[in-house]
């Protein structure tokens, strides 16, 4: 559980993938003004909802709560919105009390230049398919291209398209690994227009061709 106002990201590790490299998640929404509102309509869940709402950290479940959970959480895809409603009723008090929790993050204090460099790792990575321009992530940032420059060595001891090309890198990498894709098409994928170009930095990066590296890595398997 994450309440509001706490930085997260989703990780899974590669074995947990199918065959194209993807996973599935089901992830529940619900607002303050929700809970409130149960507490108003149902007074027996005022005590559950307040202890809900007391929660300012984010929280893993385990045990036999965390399995009461995932079964309610499955069957919700397949109900209309009145069942779900009252799935989610029953999730409550499991989240309010559960049987074993561990906290896994907080509210973070975030200075103006962290921001910025959270901002930019989410352009990158929901961008670096596509064209990326200094001029399109420096307005992105608002700030201006040399400005920005400067900020982000500073940030990173690194320049922008430094940064860039090692995600894009990285990115072509698992899609090596976890996709059928054709090296040109693993290329196009990951950002690159040029193939000769990406065989070029990928070598200079990992020291092997991106044919080798996914021969090495499946002889590895």
């Amino acid at each position: 559980m994450i309440p509001p106002h706490i930085p997260h990201c989703w990780s899974f590790d590669e074995d947990i993938c199918d065959k194209e490299g993807k996973i599935e998640n089901i992830c529940i929404f619900f607002s303050d003004v929700f809970l409130k509102n149960n507490g108003i309509v149902f007074p027996e869940l005022e005590a559950v909802i307040k202890r809900i709402m007391e929660h300012s950290q984010a929280i893993s479940f385990g045990g036999s709560g965390l399995s009461a959970m995932q079964r309610i959480v499955k069957s919700m895809i397949r109900q209309n919105k009145v069942e779900r409603l009252s799935s989610m009723i029953r999730l409550l008090p499991l989240i309010a009390q559960p049987e074993i929790a561990n906290t896994v993050g907080g509210p973070v204090v975030e200075d103006t230049n962290d921001k910025r460099m959270q901002l930019l790792q989410l352009y990158v990575m929901n961008n670096f398919q596509n064209t990326i321009t200094l001029d399109m992530v420096s307005k992105f940032i608002g700030m201006e291209k040399a400005s920005f420059c400067v900020f982000f060595k500073k940030m990173t001891k690194t320049s922008f398209f430094s940064y860039l090309t090692e995600y894009r890198i990285e990115a072509s990498c698992k899609l090596l690994l976890n996709t059928s894709l054709s090296v040109a098409e693993v290329c196009n994928a990951s950002g690159f227009s040029d193939v000769p170009y990406y065989n070029r930095v990928f070598k200079r990066l990992k020291g092997m061709t991106p044919t080798q590296y996914r021969t090495m890595s499946t002889k590895n398997v």
